[in-house]
Formats: structure tokens, C-alpha cells, sequence
């Protein structure tokens, strides 16, 4: 639903946005007063005793204001979403979560009551949705309304993105439940080693998405070719920020497994680097489902995840018998690989696919030189080895046309999502005519022109 709603206000006015924003926000709050009500009776009927029953019901009271649940409070962070300011919602997220820490803390140490120690710590998202629905009510006159054909539209409409979600949060999961009983929990310890180098890159691909999906919005209804160029122009920056990441990780692996874990874990090592060549097409991969959500295609979003989840499990029963931690890691980076192919089918009418293949090859071949020095020099300093790395991949991207020197500029304002007001967009600094492409009365992000 949430993206469906960032699509629509990116293509319309900006005094449009509250009325939007405020059918939405009805809708939201009936499905999740709904979803905290299945909750509560499920607490009750469940046979657990009244300490934990009691958790139940206070953490289905708190899905209409957690920061960890997408509820309600997403809506009134749409907004600034849709607008590129996305510094009002992250920064209360971030607040927010320093100040749990901070109560995980203080309760520990008072040796609170289990019941109390919960009950604060999901308290806490409390006070810091009531400031984000402030800001919104402010920003975009949203008011709480309710119709039944914004419902029809917004919570039907999202039922194949909602299956989506569904099936990638099992396929997350699929390696570590199949591992458990196919090879052990000593394997379940190394693929879960391996798994905390790479996962937490994942904030990175949602952090760009985020701030590229308006933009990819507005640039289909501009028309086929404006959309090409910006989605090529995207995987190119997705490619030249962890394909490079990736080639160094896999190099340095067995360092960065023996300082997380030890030497006992050598056996993650391998795995390691899977998953974080399967990194690699889960970064292509978010920036092509945002891609395909952007032309209207989310009917078919669901499918090719179904499919790929079933060829994930269908090759982790295969492999892990065989390489246990390891097999898990193929079979991950299997099944990605495929995704991200059947994926870009899907927009093979919108973009031209063999110019975005061509533009990775490209990338992976200025990446060579920078290949050859970690294979030549496996035990050098990192300290010598880090940025000769980078000066080498930098030299490769330039030689190979896939580099300009306003790139750096480009990653930093997709990732902070924000602009100085004080600034003007140039002609150099806009992707498509700005008139055409403004969602916004002064939009927070500008994708430069990249001339190739």
C-alpha cells in the first residue's frame, strides 16, 4: 500500500497531497485496529499463562504507533517520502531508537518487572509518533477520513505488494530454518556469522529506493525514454557503489570472519563471500522492484518472489546436504540471480536491457585492475591495500567511461535525501527538465545529469 500511495502523490499536485494523505491515513488505521484486534484474541485464546498473555495484549496495543511495525504510522511519513525530505522521519526513527537503547538500559538496571521493562521500552515509540503526526498534520492539513472506495483502492490495491512482503520475509528466513535440521546448529552458527557482514548493507539499497522511487514515478508518466536513461543511469550508480564493496569483502573475507568470530569459524568464509555476491543482486534487485512498481506492473511483483522463493528452497534442499553453510549461501545467491533476471523482464518493454547489461559490464571490468592487486597481494596491510583498492577502482571506472566526477555528489544526496534551499539546480545538476519532472514546489533531491 505504501508505495501505491508515494506513486499517486508523485503525480499529483502538491495541494492535492492532504486529501490523499488522509483517506490513506483512514484506511491505515482500519486495517491496523483490525490486525491489533486479531492480536488481542489470539492472545486469549492462545494456552499461555497470564505473564505472557499480558505481553501479547500491550504489544497489540502498540502496532498503531511502533516504529517497527508498518502501521499507521507510515502514512503520515509518506509524505515526506514523496517529497524527498525524508530528514523529519528518519531523524525521529533515529532519536527513537537511541532513546530505547537508552530505557533497555536504565530498565536493566533497575531490574524492573518483565511485564514494566516492555511495557517502557515499545512505550517509547510513543511520544516520537505523536511528533511525526504533528509535523504531518502541519506540513499536509492530513485529517483522519474514511471511505469505501479509498479502501477498495488502497488496501485491495496493495494486496499484491503485501504478498510480496510476505514471501521476501519468509525468503529471508527459508536458509536458517531449512539449516537447522539439514546440517546442525554448529552450520546455523557460521551462516549466521556470514550473514553479519553482509545484512546490515542492506539499509543501504532501502536508503537509495527510498529516495529514487518519486523520481522514477514522475519519469514514467514523462515517457519511455526519460525512464530508460534514469534507470540505467541508477544501476549504474548501484553498481559502481557495491560491486567494488563486494570484490574487496570477498578478498578480505577470511580477516573479517576471523575478527567477528575467530578462527573457529573459518568454515563462514566461504559463505561470506556468497552472500555477498548475492548482496550485490539484492542491491539490483530492490532498484529493479521499485522500477516495476513505478510502471504499474506490482500484479507481477508476487509471482516471480513466489518463484523465486520456491527455487531458493527447492536449492538449499539441494545444496545443503551437500556444502551445509556454504550450500545455504549458493542457494541464496542462486535465487537472487534469478529474481533479479525475471525482474528486468518485466520492465523489458520500459528500458532497454541490453544497454543496462552493457553498463555493468562495463563496471566490472573497470573493476579488474582493482581484482588483480587483492589477488596478487592477499596478506598485505589493509591499511596500504584499502586505498590503493580505491584508487585502482577509481582509475578502472574512469578508463571504462562508467565515472564522472560528479558522482560522489550524486551518492551523497540520494543517501542523506536531502538539498540546500540555498542552492539552484543547474543544467549539469538535473537528470530531465526540472519543470517537467518537479514533484514538489522545491524538491530535496536532484538526480544530476550523467553524460555518457
Amino acid at each position: 500500500m505504501d508505495p501505491l500511495i508515494v506513486r499517486k502523490l508523485s503525480k499529483q499536485k502538491r495541494t492535492e497531497w492532504g486529501e490523499t494523505l488522509s483517506y490513506a491515513a483512514g484506511t491505515r488505521l482500519m486495517s491496523t485496529l483490525l490486525a491489533s484486534a486479531v492480536a488481542c484474541i489470539t492472545a486469549f485464546l492462545l494456552p499461555i499463562n497470564v505473564e505472557q498473555r499480558n505481553l501479547l495484549l500491550v504489544g497489540s496495543l502498540t502496532l498503531l504507533f511502533s516504529f517497527s511495525f508498518n502501521g499507521l504510522r507510515i502514512i503520515y511519513a509518506c509524505g515526506y517520502w514523496a517529497e524527498q525530505r525524508a530528514k523529519v522521519p528518519s531523524s525521529l526513527e533515529a532519536i527513537n531508537r537511541i532513546t530505547t537503547a537508552g530505557l533497555i538500559a536504565l530498565v536493566v538496571l533497575l531490574r524492573l518487572p518483565l511485564l514494566w521493562v516492555y511495557s517502557v521500552i515499545v512505550g517509547s515509540d510513543l511520544p516520537f509518533f505523536l511528533l511525526l503526526v504533528f509535523f504531518a498534520r502541519r506540513r499536509y492539513q492530513l485529517k483522519i477520513r474514511f471511505s469505501l472506495a479509498a479502501v477498495r483502492e488502497y488496501f485491495v490495491g496493495g494486496l499484491p505488494l503485501t504478498g510480496h512482503n510476505a514471501l521476501t520475509q519468509f525468503a529471508s528466513q527459508a536458509n536458517v530454518i531449512l539449516l537447522l535440521p539439514l546440517a546442525g546448529s554448529l552450520s546455523v552458527g557460521i551462516y549466521a556469522l556470514a550473514q553479519r557482514v553482509t545484512t546490515p548493507l542492506f539499509t543501504i539499497a532501502v536508503a537509495f529506493v527510498i529516495g529514487i522511487y518519486p523520481l522514477l514515478c514522475t519519469t514514467f508518466e514523462a515517457g519511455r525514454e526519460k525512464f530508460a536513461d534514469l534507470f540505467n543511469n541508477s544501476m549504474r550508480l548501484v553498481a559502481l557503489c557495491i560491486i567494488p564493496l563486494a570484490i574487496f569483502v570477498s578478498a578480505e573475507a577470511k580477516n573479517i570472519v576471523t575478527l567477528l568470530g575467530g578462527a573457529k569459524f573459518a568454515a563462514a568464509v566461504p559463505a561470506t563471500q556468497l552472500l555477498m555476491w548475492a548482496m550485490v543482486a539484492t542491491f539490483l534487485n530492490e532498484l529493479t522492484v521499485r522500477c516495476c512498481m513505478a510502471a504499474n506492473k506490482e500484479r507481477s511483483i508476487p509471482l516471480v518472489t513466489g518463484i523465486a522463493l520456491a527455487l531458493n528452497v527447492g536449492a538449499n534442499l539441494l545444496f545443503i546436504p551437500l556444502w551445509q553453510a556454504t550450500g545455504a549461501g549458493a542457494a541464496t545467491l542462486l535465487s537472487e540471480v534469478i529474481a533479479l533476471c525475471m525482474f528486468a523482464l518485466l520492465l523489458r518493454r520500459d528500458v532497454r536491457l541490453l544497454q543496462t547489461v552493457g553498463i555493468l559490464l562495463r563496471v566490472g571490468l573497470g573493476c579488474v585492475p582493482a581484482l588483480l592487486l587483492v589477488l596478487w597481494f592477499p596478506d598485505a596491510s589493509l591499511l596500504v591495500l584499502a586505498p590503493t583498492f580505491a584508487l585502482l577502482v577509481g582509475a578502472g571506472f574512469i578508463v571504462t567511461r562508467v565515472l564522472s566526477l560528479n558522482d560522489i555528489v550524486i551518492v551523497r544526496q540520494i543517501l542523506a535525501a536531502r538539498k540546500s534551499k540555498q542552492s539552484k539546480p543547474s543544467e549539469h545538476a538535473t537528470l530531465a527538465n526540472l519543470e517537467a519532472l518537479d514533484i514538489t514546489e522545491q524538491p530535496t533531491l536532484i538526480v544530476p545529469r550523467i553524460r555518457m
